[in-house]
C-alpha cells in the first residue's frame, strides 16, 4: 500500500455542541407586573403598546404577556391575594416611569371585594355630601347652618380617605431576554421569574445548527471521514519525520466532487502537513526545534498552509490531477522549490511529494473555501479556527482534542468558535473517535495545532 493510500480509520462521528447550548447565559432584565381587571386585559395591552416606547432589538415572544394568579412564579404568587377576576400584565423594558404607568392603568385596576365595598361607600357618601351642600345653600345665614357646614366637612374627609386607596398594584421581577434552550430551562424560569414558553422549532440558527443541517452534513461526510483522516495522519507523520513540524495533517475536500475507482482522491482540493519549524532554505530554523517548546511559525500550521494552497490555486493555472500522477508508476514527485521566482511562498506551496500528489484541479468557483470540508488530525488552534471561519468552510472534523481552557472548538472547556452567535460565519464541527480510543492511553504533549 502506498503512503498516500492508508487504511481508513474506523470510528464514529459526534457533532460538537455550541457554547450557546452548553453554557447558556441567563441575560436577565427588570420588568414590572401590573395587577389589572381580567375584563380589561385587551384594552390595557393596546393602550400600553400604543403609548410606551419599545426596544426593537428585543424579541420576547418566549414570554407570556399575561398570567393568571395560579400561573405566577412562586416569588410573585407570595405577594398577591390570588382573588378571582384579576390578571397580571407583564411590562418589559424599557421600563416607563411608575407615575405614568399608574395614570395609564388606573382605569383598568382590579377591584377586590373589599375595595368595591369601599367605592360603593364613596358613592353613598358623595350623595350625602351633595344633599348636605344643597341644604347649606338653602339655609345659608339661618340658624343651624353652622352645624350643616361641619357635616359637609366631615363627609368630605371620609371621601378623600377612601379615594386615596392605590389603584394599580405593581410588582417587580426579572425576565430572561433570550429564549430558553430547553424545556427544563423554560420550566425553571416559569417557576422563578415569569411564565416562559419553549419552542424547539423556533431556535435561531445563531444559537445552534438546525438538526436537519447536522444530519445532512453528517450523512455527507461519514462514509469517507475515516479515509480522509487516515490520509491526514500520513501527512502529519511525514511532517514530523522530516523535522518540518508537528505531526499535524489536514485534507480539504469538496463534497460535491465524487471519487472514482481511478482516482480515490478526486475530491481532495488541498492537503498539507505542519511546517512550523521549516525555513525557506529547507532547513529547520535555529531555536525552533521540536524539543525547546517553541511554537515555530504559526502561519505555517497545517490549516493555514492548506487554506493558502486553496487561495493560491485561484490564481494558478490548472494542475495535474491526482489520477494522472498516480498513473506514473515509481515516480517520486519532488516538492515545489520555494526559492524559484515563479513559485508561490512556502506557506502556499506543497513541500513534500505527498502534498504535491494531492493538489487537484477541483477549483470551485465559490468564494475561498466556501462549503468545503476540512479533515484534520488535531483540534485546530484559535488562529487556525478563525482562519477556517473566514474562509467559510462547511464543516471541520478532527481526531485529537486540545483538552485545555484555550481550546478553540471545544464548547465545554474552550471557546466553541465553530458556531458562535457573535460571528458572521459558522461551521458544523465533528469529533471523530477511533475504535478503541481510550485504551492504553498515553499522555500526549499539548500544543497549538
Amino acid at each position: 500500500m502506498s503512503c498516500h493510500s492508508p487504511a481508513p480509520l474506523k470510528g464514529s462521528l459526534s457533532p460538537l455542541k455550541t457554547v450557546q447550548e452548553t453554557r447558556a447565559v441567563d441575560d436577565l432584565a427588570d420588568a414590572y407586573v401590573a395587577e389589572i381587571n381580567i375584563k380589561c386585559s385587551n384594552k390595557a395591552i393596546k393602550l400600553l403598546d400604543s403609548t410606551l416606547p419599545k426596544d426593537a432589538s428585543l424579541s420576547l415572544s418566549h414570554l407570556r404577556r399575561f398570567a393568571r394568579p395560579e400561573h405566577l412564579p412562586g416569588p410573585l404568587k407570595a405577594q398577591v391575594s390570588g382573588e378571582t377576576g384579576c390578571m397580571y400584565l407583564l411590562i418589559p423594558p424599557p421600563l416607563p416611569d411608575v407615575t405614568l404607568l399608574q395614570e395609564l392603568l388606573s382605569q383598568f385596576a382590579f377591584t377586590p371585594a373589599s375595595v368595591s365595598a369601599s367605592r360603593e361607600t364613596v358613592i353613598e357618601i358623595g350623595k350625602r355630601k351633595r344633599s348636605a351642600e344643597d341644604a347649606v345653600g338653602d339655609d345659608n345665614g339661618t340658624e343651624g347652618s353652622g352645624d350643616k357646614k361641619e357635616e359637609v366637612s366631615s363627609i368630605t374627609q371620609k371621601t378623600e380617605t377612601v379615594v386615596t386607596t392605590p389603584c394599580v398594584k405593581l410588582l417587580q421581577t426579572k425576565i430572561p431576554l433570550n429564549p430558553p434552550t430547553s424545556l427544563v430551562q423554560a420550566q425553571a424560569w416559569s417557576s422563578t421569574l415569569w411564565p416562559t414558553q419553549f419552542n424547539a422549532a423556533a431556535q435561531p440558527a445563531t444559537h445552534s445548527p438546525p438538526p436537519a443541517l447536522i444530519n445532512q452534513t453528517k450523512t455527507s461526510i461519514a462514509p469517507k471521514a475515516g479515509q480522509y483522516l487516515a490520509l491526514a495522519k500520513e501527512l502529519g507523520k511525514e511532517a514530523k519525520t522530516l523535522g518540518r513540524g508537528r505531526d499535524v495533517g489536514i485534507v480539504i475536500v469538496d463534497p460535491d466532487v465524487q471519487a472514482t475507482e481511478e482516482d480515490q482522491w478526486a475530491a481532495v482540493v488541498a492537503a498539507a502537513g505542519d511546517a512550523r519549524y521549516w525555513e525557506p532554505e529547507g532547513t529547520i530554523a535555529d531555536g525552533l526545534d521540536d524539543n525547546d517548546g517553541a511554537d515555530g511559525h504559526p502561519e505555517r500550521h497545517a490549516m493555514m498552509r492548506a487554506i493558502a494552497m486553496v487561495s493560491n490555486k485561484r490564481l494558478a493555472p490548472e494542475t495535474t490531477t491526482s489520477a494522472d500522477i498516480n498513473k506514473q508508476e515509481k515516480i517520486d514527485t519532488p516538492p515545489i522549490s520555494s526559492s524559484s521566482s515563479h513559485n508561490p511562498p512556502a506557506v502556499e506551496a506543497p513541500l513534500t511529494s505527498l502534498e504535491s500528489r494531492l493538489i487537484s484541479n477541483a477549483n470551485s468557483p465559490s468564494y475561498l473555501c466556501t462549503n468545503l470540508d476540512a479533515y484534520i488530525t488535531h483540534e485546530p488552534c484559535i488562529m487556525c479556527s478563525m482562519g477556517m471561519l473566514l474562509s467559510r468552510f462547511r464543516s471541520v472534523t478532527y481526531l485529537n482534542p486540545t483538552e485545555r481552557a484555550d481550546a478553540a472548538l471545544d464548547p465545554y472547556l474552550g471557546y466553541g468558535l465553530h458556531w458562535r452567535k457573535e460571528l458572521n460565519w459558522r461551521a458544523v464541527a465533528f469529533r471523530f473517535t477511533e475504535e478503541g480510543d481510550g485504551e492504553d492511553v498515553q499522555e500526549e504533549e499539548k500544543f497549538n495545532a
